[in-house]
């Protein structure tokens, strides 16, 4: 059991998979929620510090590495444009972003967008934080149906 939940922990982790990818994993290692949530939730957010610490540094450092630098690059444009519109809600608008569980949203990306909004790390971590509980309340309970996951985490 140990062992299944280090890989949720690592699933939730991962950039584009993170928890919406996590907690149904859970679900086939027969994880149950109330166990596989909170992992999910804590490997999400491992991340987020360091990508809102580091991403800007990371830029720079890597410019110069053909393949790599032009990733950066191009993360740091679709960030940017996703940036341009929410400067005036921008703690809401990153709620909103992460808590969206699809592809392209989630804690990495709301992370790098909080990044080219130049919030503080004491607004970006918490909005991160509520975005991601959210997504995984959804995710929940679209995994382990709405019941399961009323009786999972409350019962």
């Amino acid at each position: 059991m140990l062992l299944d939940c280090l890989k949720v922990f690592v699933v939730a982790m991962l950039p584009v998979v993170e928890l919406r990818g996590a907690i149904p994993y859970a679900l086939t290692l027969d994880i149950p929620l109330y166990i596989a949530f909170p992992i999910a939730i804590l490997g999400n957010m491992f991340p987020v510090p360091f990508i809102l610490l580091f991403f800007d540094k990371a830029k720079v450092w890597f410019k110069d590495f053909p393949v790599i630098g032009k990733i950066f690059a191009w993360v740091d444009k679709k960030a940017a444009a996703k940036a341009a519109g929410v400067k005036t809600f921008e703690f809401w608008a990153i709620v909103t972003f992460v808590a969206i569980p699809l592809p392209g949203t989630g804690a990495w990306t709301g992370s790098v967008v909080a990044t080219a909004l130049g919030m503080k790390l004491r607004k970006s971590i918490p909005a991160c934080v509520i975005g991601v509980l959210i997504a995984g309340i959804i995710v929940s309970l679209v995994s382990y149906g709405l019941w399961g996951a009323i009786v999972a985490l409350f019962g």
